[in-house]
């Protein structure tokens, strides 16, 4: 429920993918698309096998993350001066260069033995322009500081303003760095299935029609 008081700020803010990246997604010729917002993904674990139980024969799973891009140096120091001050004491250096915590990295952790086959990754870079007041409230979305403490919340994003207004005085606009990493994998095709033989009425037990 914590997005909840941020639900505005996070639709207006947080970028969605480039185009490029959904035409890499979707299949040739796509005519149905259905979007499961997985959200943390931790879902997505368990759907895994049952995307491929619903999925036609050849059909795509695509999954994508969509945020700033973190080799970028000043916009993993804008990260990292939000996570530095909101951290829990078990977080604190156990962050990734997104500030957010080592085990929610990307990954796709297909069941084994799975239905899918033909898996690809992919990564594009975007930009958005923006100013640094909405930069800062969208370093604001993120869960772990939505749930700190208003101080740390408040010095963490204080600390992302003032690097940001000493790297870019008096821009009315920065062109933030994106990037869109994507995971896609075709659902295989299933074995065929055996007819059941019956025997007719003028056929003798155990002969196929």
């Amino acid at each position: 429920m914590s997005f909840g008081a941020i639900a505005e700020d996070y639709d207006r803010l947080r970028p969605g993918p480039p185009e490029e990246a959904v035409d890499w997604l979707l299949p040739e010729h796509c005519q149905l698309a259905v979007d499961l917002a997985a959200g943390t993904g931790l879902l997505t674990r368990m759907l895994a096998r049952k995307i491929g139980r619903v999925l036609r024969d050849g059909g795509r799973f695509g999954i994508i993350w969509a945020g700033r891009d973190p080799e970028v140096d000043w916009v993993r120091e804008a990260g990292r001066q939000v996570m530095a001050a909101t951290a829990r004491p078990d977080d604190k250096g156990q962050a990734d260069d997104e500030g957010a915590p080592r085990t929610r990295r990307r990954e796709v952790r297909l069941p084994d033995p799975g239905p899918y086959g033909n898996v690809g990754t992919a990564s594009f870079r975007f930009t958005r322009a923006m100013t640094i007041s909405d930069l800062v409230d969208m370093l604001a979305t993120y869960s772990g500081v939505i749930t700190a403490n208003p101080q740390d919340r408040a010095a963490g994003l204080a600390g992302a303003r003032a690097m940001l207004e000493k790297r870019f005085p008096g821009a009315a606009t920065i062109d933030v760095p994106m990037r869109a990493w994507c995971w896609r994998a075709d659902r295989a095709n299933r074995a065929p299935s055996a007819e059941v033989a019956q025997p007719g009425p003028d056929r003798g037990p155990g002969r196929a029609r």
